[in-house]
């Protein structure tokens, strides 16, 4: 079976897919507080699964 993409691409697509989820989720539990607040908590989970994927 030929590989059309490199499996890169298909990581970041499934990355990029979890942080799409991600962010869908707490903006609807965390819609009432402030923007830049779940951007924080977006980028520590997305630098701690990336931590997690290098281990």
């Amino acid at each position: 079976m030929p590989q059309i993409l490199p499996m890169s691409i298909y990581l970041m697509l499934t990355i990029l897919m979890f942080t799409m989820i991600f962010t869908i989720v707490t903006k609807e539990t965390n819609w009432k507080k402030s923007f830049s607040f779940s951007k924080n908590k977006m980028e520590k989970s997305t630098k701690t699964f990336f931590l997690s994927l290098f281990i």
